[in-house]
């Protein structure tokens, strides 16, 4: 027979906490597929995948929908054990961004994180009859791994945890955060040619890529609390 879940809701008030205006960002961090997140403290979170850990049961269970007659109890059985897995997958993940978004608003009161538009970034490159697109089949599994990654999600849990605590979150553009020297100012795609060192052309400052791309976040997100700063004092 099925199996029942059991979910619990508890509904508490809490007092509101305004999110702090007078402190700069203490973190950034720097969101990525390889490596899920990069901190400017130099931390590296390795990503849980876990849409791809389950690919093979899940390629399983799709064939196992499709072989079967439509309108059948074979087949009502079947999507139910698809339904299943995928909200497994979605637990596993949902549990796992939970405890990492809490470690961090726990630790820091402000947090500078990229303003990624996630929808943009995953759309399809397939295109059209007339105009089909390139790479296709690469660019389809970096979109798996952007939505098996939930940088929106780990958004979203983030900003609220550390609004509670006072906190806030400030968003920053994303733009050259992965190829311009920190030190220099040097921007160019040369200094990123592979995926884990960043080396600037110019001055030869070398170090951990994507490190390196959560310390710009970060001074982006100073940059931001200036302006926001500068805004409230003439007011």
């Amino acid at each position: 027979g099925r199996q029942a879940r059991w979910f619990a809701s508890l509904q508490v008030q809490i007092n509101e906490t305004a999110p702090a205006l007078g402190l700069p960002p203490m973190l950034g961090i720097d969101l990525g597929v390889a490596t899920f997140a990069a901190t400017s403290d130099g931390d590296l979170v390795a990503p849980l995948k876990a849409l791809t850990r389950q690919q093979v049961r899940l390629k399983r269970y799709l064939r196992s929908v499709a072989r079967k007659a439509k309108g059948s109890e074979n087949r009502k059985k079947a999507v139910v054990q698809l339904a299943r897995l995928h909200g497994k997958i979605a637990r596993q993940r949902r549990d796992w961004l939970h405890k990492l978004t809490t470690e961090l608003a726990n630790r820091h009161p402000v947090i500078a994180l990229e303003d990624l538009k996630v929808k943009n970034m995953s759309a399809s490159a397939a295109g059209t009859a007339g105009e089909p697109g390139k790479n296709v089949r690469q660019k389809a599994g970096l979109n798996r791994g952007i939505l098996d990654a939930a940088w929106c999600e780990f958004e979203r849990q983030l900003t609220y945890k550390v609004q509670w605590r006072g906190g806030r979150v400030i968003l920053v553009q994303p733009a050259y955060t992965s190829r311009t020297c920190r030190l220099c100012g040097h921007e160019s795609a040369e200094n990123r040619k592979t995926q884990a060192v960043f080396r600037c052309v110019a001055c030869g400052h070398m170090e951990n890529a994507d490190v390196h791309a959560a310390k710009n976040i970060l001074a982006a997100g100073h940059a931001v609390w200036q302006v926001e700063e500068s805004r409230r004092a003439v007011a």
